[in-house]
Formats: structure tokens, sequence, C-alpha cells
């Protein structure tokens, strides 16, 4: 920066000595060379004020970015335990359905046996 503030010095000083050892008939050239050398300033200014604007606009991007990767870090443990939860809630289905079936089929086991048991009384008392 202190380069470019050198050579913008140096450029308003050639304008200045421009003006002061030319002798310029019309005021319009003068005025042309001023304004030449205003844009230049402003220019320039402007090139400062966006650099310092880029530079806030960096720092909240960062922030966002750091806020995004903590947001997404939570979601992950959030998934990775709903996952879990899924899988529990599987097993437990599974378990609920083994054990239905045992005692269904251990049930069924009892009716036939008592049927059967039925049954042969029945064809005992016939005989």
């Amino acid at each position: 920066e202190i380069i470019k503030y050198k050579s913008l010095l140096n450029q308003k000083e050639e304008i200045v000595d421009k003006l002061l050892h030319k002798d310029y008939k019309d005021s319009a050239e003068i005025r042309m060379l001023v304004e030449e050398n205003y844009k230049k300033i402003t220019d320039y200014e402007k090139t400062i004020i966006q650099q310092e604007h880029q530079k806030v606009m960096d720092e909240q991007k960062e922030k966002l970015e750091k806020e995004v990767q903590e947001i997404k870090a939570k979601l992950d443990q959030v998934e990775e335990k709903y996952g879990l939860a899924k899988r529990k809630i599987h097993e437990m289905k599974n378990e609920i359905i083994r054990t239905q079936r045992g005692k269904s089929s251990s049930e069924q086991k009892k009716f036939k046996e008592e049927k059967s048991l039925i049954i042969k009384t029945l064809n005992d008392k016939n005989k």
C-alpha cells in the first residue's frame, strides 16, 4: 500500500508540475487533466474500500462456514443416533415376533395335545 500511495503521490506531483509548467490555452484541458487525476484517486479509494468490504465479507463467510460445519457435525451425530435407534427398534420387533411365534407354537402344541387326549378319551369310551 505504501508503494501505491507513493505512486499516487508521484502522479499528483506530475499533474501539478504539468499545470505549473505548461501554458494551457483552454481551461477545458486543465479540467480534463484534473478530472482524470480525480478519477484515478477515487478509483484507488474505491479499490481500498472494496478490499476492506471483501475482507469483512471473507471473515463473515469463514464464520458462517464454521457454523455450517458445526451444524453438519451435530446433524451427523443425530443421524448416527437415529440409525442406532432404528436398528434397536428393528431388533426389538424381531424379538417380539420370535416370542409371539414361540408362544403360539407352544400354545398350538398344548391345544393339539389336549385335542388328541380328548379324542383318545372319547375313543376309549366308545369302545
